[in-house]
């Protein structure tokens, strides 16, 4: 039989809440980071004023792979709806998305999150055949910001 292992945790209940805690607003930030990355993700394929199909079935996958919930992607959905037609929308939360600046949902996501977006955006800009001025700027912003990060960040 297997020696007894010595739980630090389950001496003080306070720690071990204190450490699912931690981990949970980790989980937390990371689910975020992603949607918001699915959210500039889905702003550079519509900034062309079209969605292809191609484009579709990336950005679902990649909301797929970022395991957002039904909610969230239709949150993304209804605010891509209405980026390209206005008006067509009636909530007043997506309005308040899609008026959100790029940079305010740069904010959210750290360095590498922006690098792994940065793949993303490279591979969305292309989705249909070609990469046009807005998609190019928003590309642009995205690779700005991770170098002011980098750059910022100790050594």
């Amino acid at each position: 039989m297997a020696p007894l292992r010595h739980d630090p945790h389950a001496a003080d209940p306070r720690l071990r809440a204190a450490a699912l805690a931690a981990v949970e607003e980790v989980l937390r930030d990371d689910r975020r980071e992603k949607y918001l990355a699915c959210r500039v993700l889905m702003r550079l394929m519509v900034a062309d004023g079209e969605l292809e199909a191609r484009e579709r079935t990336m950005l679902e996958a990649t909301m797929d792979r970022c395991c957002l919930d039904l909610a969230t992607r239709g949150a993304i959905w209804a605010e891509s709806l209405l980026l390209l037609s206005p008006g067509s929308v009636a909530d007043a939360t997506v309005h308040a998305a899609a008026t959100q600046p790029l940079d305010a949902l740069l904010e959210g996501i750290a360095p590498a999150g922006l690098e792994e977006l940065l793949v993303h955006l490279h591979h969305g800009a292309w989705a249909d055949g070609e990469a046009v001025a807005a998609e190019q700027g928003i590309i642009a912003r995205v690779a700005q910001r991770l170098a002011a990060l980098q750059s910022a960040a100790p050594t």
